[in-house]
């Protein structure tokens, strides 16, 4: 009898510690989640939409990227100062100024509209050059103008 009620409480403990247990959670007062359903056909309504922050980044990324590969920078440089300034001057719209007026901004056609583009991209342009111990981006010269100083027509809709 007691080798049966040893095996009994060895196969109580091995059967106990592989199945999960979980507490139910009316017993600490907590209501059970309920999944939220998402209706079909119906973009998620949220400050900066990922689409319009992709389409800043690759267009700033890529007028950044020209210009420096038009100094001579290697192209794995330039790919990467360009990244960390753009994701900078992205996060500091996003921290410090309304989406509509980054919307303003971006659809703009001369440097002379993009007060806080030109901020934003001095502040990280500096940021960059303490990062790396260089700058290879001139914060004086904005990536909204050409080389020829003549404006580029920058146009994306949302």
């Amino acid at each position: 009898m007691k080798k049966f009620l040893a095996a009994l409480a060895c196969g109580a403990f091995i059967i106990a510690s592989t199945v999960p247990v979980q507490a139910d959670p009316f017993l600490f007062g907590e209501q059970p989640q309920q999944q939220q359903v998402v209706p079909k056909g119906i973009q998620p309504n949220v400050n900066y939409p990922t689409v319009m922050i992709g389409q800043f980044m690759s267009f700033c990324i890529n007028m950044i990227m020209m210009k420096l590969s038009g100094e001579g920078v290697p192209r794995n440089v330039a790919a990467e100062n360009a990244g960390y300034v753009c994701s900078c001057v992205m996060d500091s719209y996003r921290e410090q100024n309304q989406q509509a007026e980054f919307q303003f901004e971006l659809t703009r056609k001369s440097e002379g509209d993009v007060p806080l583009f030109k901020k934003h991209y001095s502040n990280c342009s500096i940021l960059n050059a303490e990062r790396t111990g260089y700058m290879n981006i001139d914060p004086t010269k904005s990536i909204w103008v050409n080389q020829l100083n003549k404006p580029e027509t920058i146009l994306i809709n949302f």
